[in-house]
This record gives structure tokens, sequence and C-alpha cells, in this order.
């Protein structure tokens, strides 16, 4: 999306910081890389965050929909914004290995289901190896 300037937006209660850590692993691994990522602490302290990360620790809890208006007010500068929660991010599957493993560079939950994020010059290249 040429031109398009991508704002992430994390909210979490500090209860999970190694899923934290995973989904700003998987954020930072896209191909269309976020103008900016901002991760909300929603009245609770934040865990070490890479640099390319801002972070806004809340005092208080302010809900779901508090917490994500904080984050848009950090964010007003993007076009677009991709809201992710740290209970979000899944690691990739165990059933999926070799080859196939190698394509995905992110997994979330969605409703309930399952959304693999792939590495779309990989996959393309692995289609056109094989046919």
């Amino acid at each position: 999306m040429p031109g398009v300037r991508v704002g992430v937006a994390v909210l979490t209660m500090g209860t999970r910081p190694a899923e934290l850590a995973a989904l700003l692993d998987s954020v930072a691994m896209q191909t269309v890389k976020p103008a900016k990522v901002v991760v909300v602490g929603n009245g609770c302290r934040l865990p070490e965050l890479p640099g390319w990360v801002d972070a806004v620790e809340l005092d208080d809890n302010l809900g779901v929909t508090g917490g994500r208006n904080v984050a848009l007010d950090h964010l007003t500068d993007v076009d677009v914004v991709v809201d992710l929660d740290d209970d979000a991010f899944e690691p990739p599957p165990d059933t999926l290995s070799g080859p196939t493993r190698e394509l995905v560079v992110g997994t979330f939950k969605l409703d309930g289901r399952l959304m693999l994020a792939l590495d779309v010059n990989q996959a393309v290249d692995t289609y056109r190896a094989t046919t």
C-alpha cells in the first residue's frame, strides 16, 4: 500500500508479556511496515518494549474503548489504524511444518478462527518453483 501510513494500536492489561512480545515480533515481520506502533498499558506498567514502539501507561484501566481511544490519540498522523490485543496473537500451529510453516509470519485469533499471515513474496516464489 504505497503512500498509506499504517498505525498499529495494541491494548494490554500487562498480564501476557510473552504474548505481547510475540505479537510485536509479528508486527515487525510484516511486509507493510507500520508508520507508528503504540502499546497502551491499560492500568498497568509495561514491560520493556522495542525502541520503535511508543509506550503509553495509564494509571487506571479505562476499559477497551477508553484504552483504544488513548491509542487513537497517539495515532493521529496515520491513514489506517489496525487494533490488536496481546491475546490476539497465536504462535503458528504445530500441525504446520516444513515449507508451509516457513511461509507463516504471524497468526491471529479472529472470531474463534485462526488467520495465518503469510509472506506473500515467499509464497509466490514457492508456488512458481513447484509449477
